[in-house]
């Protein structure tokens, strides 16, 4: 039999056959990189500091993301650049008596590059720290008054940690990473979105994903009324992904087929 397969016209008719089914029905592969893929308008980065208004950073202009879907359109992979959700020097007013001498919270909040992977459990999550200071005004509206400001680092936002800022008003915050399930503070919880991708178009184009992260945040001052504050980071975006080219399941193919050569020539 195998002195049959040698031939090199059984060996070509196998090769070839093998080469079409590869073509005609890829090659199976845990995930699959997508050639184009876009981040849409309307994409935003939301911080919900516990009843105070939200903050807002919303995607300008459509941005390019790297993903990998696996076979049927689901993410394993998605990052992105750093910086395209920023807000500068956005003012959330404190007017709860009972939070004094806090009265106001200007952040200034940036994305830095992510890293987000599906886990296990089949939903998409990982890093993505913030970049930025919230400034706690003390006593002043508008942190007016300059000397009783409080500077909070937020870096430990979506990556995990602490950080504490010290002064007439001590806080402390505990960050963790994003995820597409289930967050907690405490008792209290929040959760993403995990909806299975769309089909752009009647055709087979690519796929859309509606994607909503979240990342508690655990803070904690020495005001009694305020000892603990809960804090949401929400994400929010749509990808776009085109189907990979059939140049690059061609590639596919050829590179299998050289691989079952190479072996049938090492038999010989």
């Amino acid at each position: 039999m195998r002195s049959l397969f040698r031939s090199s016209p059984i060996r070509g008719w196998v090769l070839g056959a093998l080469g079409a089914l590869v073509l005609l029905f890829g090659v199976a592969t845990p995930s699959r990189a997508v050639l184009t893929s876009t981040m849409e308008i309307g994409s935003k980065l939301t911080t919900l500091i516990n009843v105070l208004d939200p903050v807002e950073a919303v995607l300008a202009a459509p941005v390019a993301a790297t993903v990998s879907r696996d076979g049927t359109g689901l993410l394993t992979h998605v990052d992105f650049a750093s910086d395209v959700f920023s807000v500068v020097n956005f003012l959330v007013p404190v007017t709860d008596p009972m939070a004094l001498p806090i009265v106001g919270v200007i952040a200034t909040i940036a994305n830095d590059a992510p890293d987000f992977n599906r886990a296990p459990s089949g939903k998409i999550g990982g890093l993505m720290p913030l970049m930025g200071v919230n400034k706690v005004c003390l006593f002043g509206p508008s942190c007016s008054a300059a000397g009783a400001n409080l500077a909070v680092p937020i870096s430990v936002v979506g990556k995990g940690g602490f950080a504490t800022a010290m002064g007439q008003v001590n806080v402390t915050v505990v960050g963790a990473p994003w995820t597409q399930g289930t967050a907690a503070i405490g008792t209290i919880t929040m959760m993403g979105n995990a909806a299975n991708p769309t089909q752009m178009g009647t055709t087979m184009v690519g796929f859309t994903n509606d994607i909503q992260l979240v990342t508690p945040v655990f803070v904690s001052t020495n005001i009694p009324a305020s000892a603990v504050v809960p804090v949401w980071g929400l994400l929010n975006f749509t990808i776009k992904s085109a189907a990979p080219e059939p140049g690059t399941i061609a590639a596919f193919g050829a590179a299998f087929i050289s691989l079952v050569a190479v072996g049938v020539a090492r038999r010989r």
